[in-house]
């Protein structure tokens, strides 16, 4: 499958793009009301979902039909890929946010990894930013957050800079499952060590990537 791009604007572009990606059964837009675009997988669970929040927006994964976890982030503003293995949003609000992931785990769950903090800026141990993840079937506390491990060549006030490599590393992205029972991204990986710092599409074995600089999302 190749890699499809779109700038996202609007709401009603970003559940066109949802639903041409053909990720999940089936996506409901709720243009009349309140604006939400609700992701559902074949048992008509909503499994990822975005709520406006006046000029904000409330990105969602879910654990089950009652509990999941959000971020509010700036808005619906962002650059969207679709591959074969899942979709990633890229700049989600302002600054330089951490980047979105819907994906499906090692378990055929489908999971969501959340922008909860920013990749290029905020404090002077970053290197440990905070993203929020979770998986259909995930146990509680469903809050648990998850960092990508990069090291930084070099602090200038609030700007930092990765390092950039001669080789890639992918680091699994793990959820919160029931004791016993590995869950973790199937086909979507951190990038503590990488090549690549910058939005791209890259090629590992003839198996293609694509990635903010920080998380990869395999296509086929």
């Amino acid at each position: 499958m190749a890699i499809t791009k779109q700038i996202i604007t609007t709401y009603a572009e970003m559940a066109q793009f949802l639903e041409d990606s053909g990720f999940f059964d089936s996506v409901v837009y709720d243009s009349e009301d309140t604006g939400s675009i609700a992701c559902k997988d074949e048992d008509g669970n909503t499994v990822f979902a975005i709520v406006p929040q006046g000029t904000a927006a409330r990105w969602y994964g879910y654990a089950d039909a009652s509990n999941g976890v959000y971020e509010q982030i700036a808005g619906v503003a962002c650059t969207a890929y679709s591959t074969a293995k899942g979709l990633m949003f890229v700049n989600t609000g302002a600054g330089s946010g951490a980047a979105c992931v819907v994906s499906k785990t090692n378990n055929g769950a489908y999971c969501v990894l959340l922008p909860a903090d920013y990749k290029i800026a905020g404090q002077s141990d970053y290197a440990n930013a905070k993203q929020k993840v979770i998986a259909w079937g995930d146990a509680a506390p469903f809050d648990r957050t998850v960092v990508s491990g990069v090291a930084f060549s070099s602090v200038s006030g609030w700007s930092f800079t990765p390092y950039v490599w001669n080789q890639t590393v992918f680091s699994p992205i793990p959820t919160q499952s029931a004791y016993g029972t590995p869950s973790y991204f199937a086909d979507a990986f951190f990038l503590p060590i990488s090549q690549f710092r910058s939005e791209t599409v890259f090629t590992v074995g003839q198996v293609k990537y694509v990635t903010d600089g920080f998380v990869a999302l395999k296509d086929a």
